[in-house]
């Protein structure tokens, strides 16, 4: 599970997410979305979030997360 939430604090940090939550407004909503987006990635079982980071999918799958939350 370790390695998970590793994978896990990378995407959450990357600049890539920091600027597409940047992106949202009302700017309140930036820490509520972030931490949405959280709670999805831990809520998915560590294999499956191994094999995504494997392929170098972690970043999309997430910027799909934040795409369906804001929908």
């Amino acid at each position: 599970m370790g390695e998970c939430n590793e994978y896990i604090e990378k995407v959450y940090l990357s600049p890539e997410v920091e600027k597409l939550i940047k992106s949202i407004h009302p700017e309140a909503l930036q820490d509520d979305l972030r931490q949405e987006m959280a709670v999805a990635l831990l809520s998915i079982d560590c294999e499956k979030i191994s094999k995504i980071w494997a392929s170098n999918g972690l970043l999309g799958f997430t910027i799909k997360i934040i795409n369906n939350i804001l929908n």
